[in-house]
Parts: C-alpha cells; sequence; structure tokens
C-alpha cells in the first residue's frame, strides 16, 4: 500500500495507512525516516511527521522513494526486481 501510494500518488499521509491497516504507523516504520533522509536533503522530498510527498525534482527517482517502504526488497536473496540507475 505504502508503495503504491507514493509511486502512484507521489505523496503518502501515514494517518491514511494507519486508519486503512489500524496500525502505528511511525512504530512499524521506525527505520524509514532515516533511510528517506537522503532523499529529503538532496531536495527531492518533503517529509513532515505526517506526510511524505514527491517534489518535482525527486518524480524521476520515485522507484528509490518507494522502495524504502518495500519489505520484499530487504529479503531476497537472488535479485527478483529491475535496477534503477
Amino acid at each position: 500500500m505504502c508503495v503504491m501510494c507514493v509511486m502512484c500518488g507521489g505523496s503518502l499521509r501515514f494517518a491514511d495507512i494507519e486508519h486503512a491497516h489500524d496500525i502505528d504507523f511511525h512504530a512499524i516504520f521506525a527505520d524509514e525516516p532515516a533511510r528517506l533522509a537522503p532523499f529529503a536533503g538532496d531536495g527531492l522530498i518533503e517529509l513532515t511527521r505526517d506526510a511524505l510527498r514527491v517534489l518535482p525534482a525527486g518524480r524521476m527517482l520515485v522507484c528509490n522513494v518507494a522502495s524504502v517502504f518495500d519489505r520484499y526488497l530487504g529479503q531476497a536473496t537472488l535479485q527478483r526486481f529491475s535496477r534503477t540507475i
């Protein structure tokens, strides 16, 4: 869900995920802000306590931003996904 929101809509409201899945977003995704910090530092995303928004400069790297939320990427021993430049 998080990946699709970022990829398709360019944004992610954390409250929406919390309500849809009855979870505490910040507890489950506690490590992701640190992984998103380089994108924010480069002006590619806007990251607040409540939401993530991909900025125009970051649209070409939206796959990289969304991949931060992809739970399967860290689990595979064989590459099962496409690489980005």
